[in-house]
């Protein structure tokens, strides 16, 4: 678990991914998407929870040749296995409906 969130870290990753983008995606589409943990959606503060709302907005700094498309209310406490902290891959319709707006991609799921 990482918590509370390490920022220098953080910072770390995105300069490593405008890095990748530099070199090989440069005037390329690219997106990306932040996914909350399990823990993020308990209702009680027993848990550690890092500050979601800080990463976004790091990353939305740092990021600014890539599109963040943003996934949290798509998912629910629910879409996470109650054993462990994996998505459960049958409850991700949303997740993959909002990418594919997002990305302008056709959804054949819908149809």
């Amino acid at each position: 678990m990482e918590y509370p969130l390490n920022e220098d870290n953080v910072q770390k990753s995105f300069d490593k991914m405008n890095e990748v983008y530099d070199k090989y995606l440069k005037g390329m589409d690219v997106y990306y998407a932040i996914i909350p943990d399990k823990n993020h959606y308990l209702e009680n503060d027993d848990h550690l929870k890092i500050d979601y709302e800080k990463l976004i907005e790091i990353s939305k700094q740092e990021l600014k040749q890539m599109k963040y498309i943003d996934i949290e209310d798509t998912l629910k406490l629910k879409d996470y296995y109650r054993t462990d902290l994996h998505w459960r891959q049958e409850n991700l319709m949303g997740v993959v409906s909002r990418i594919q707006d997002s990305m302008n991609l056709e959804n054949t799921s819908r149809k």
